[in-house]
């Protein structure tokens, strides 16, 4: 059976988990956006984009924002690299919660779903249901519900790997463009590139709020 063969993945990602909860509870690991731009200032340029990955993987399991890391690809990696390691984080850090739900299933995934509950997640997981590569799609350019919750309920709710991936993909790629490039240009607040960004990011933030009126209440809410 497929899901038999996917248990040793769980089992791995289970202990990446842990490992990670013990590792930031005793302040080993900081993935906060100062955590993350500290730890890379200090590893060898070579093992620096390793580095951030790894952080970025142990993101999708804690609710830490994307847009921290998105920034922080663009502060520490500039206006060209940084939406590429950007799109690199985002997504790593979006399969393993994927991955975990898939493997574990909704009984023990519904506790962690619960720290972002909305009364949303019912009606997002009709459209991942519903509309499948597209669902995931339209569901990462909006704002709400939260980037994780949608993982996790991509992974409980029957959603196809490849759909999964490809929709999050495309979907992701606005807002982390527009991030990237505020934290490129950090350093220049008044540049065109920081101009550029916040209008991306101001763009972004009123067709998704639109995009989410019409999606939810389009399906009941």
């Amino acid at each position: 059976m497929v899901y038999q063969k996917l248990i040793p993945l769980g089992g791995l990602l289970l202990l990446l988990l842990l490992l990670g909860l013990a590792l930031t509870q005793l302040d080993v690991v900081d993935i906060s956006p100062e955590g993350i731009e500290t730890a890379i200032e200090e590893t060898p340029t070579r093992v620096a984009p390793f580095l951030f990955l790894g952080l970025a993987a142990l993101r999708g399991f804690f609710f830490v924002p994307v847009s921290s890391f998105t920034i922080a690809a663009g502060l520490l990696f500039g206006p060209v690299y940084g939406p590429l390691w950007g799109l690199f984080a985002v997504f790593v850090g979006a399969m393993g919660p994927f991955f975990l739900a898939r493997v574990f299933g909704r009984q023990h995934i519904e506790p962690l779903l619960k720290q972002a509950d909305t009364g949303n997640l019912a009606t997002a997981e009709a459209i991942l249901t519903q509309k499948g590569f597209v669902g995931i799609l339209l569901l990462r350019l909006i704002p709400f519900p939260p980037f994780d919750a949608i993982s996790y309920l991509s992974g409980v709710s029957g959603v196809r790997v490849s759909r999964y991936a490809a929709g999050t993909t495309v979907g992701s790629l606005p807002g982390l463009v527009a991030w990237s490039l505020l934290g490129s240009a950090l350093s220049q607040p008044l540049s065109p590139l920081f101009f550029t960004a916040i209008g991306i990011i101001i763009l972004q933030s009123l067709s998704g709020g639109w995009l989410l009126r019409h999606l939810f209440t389009a399906n009941g809410r």
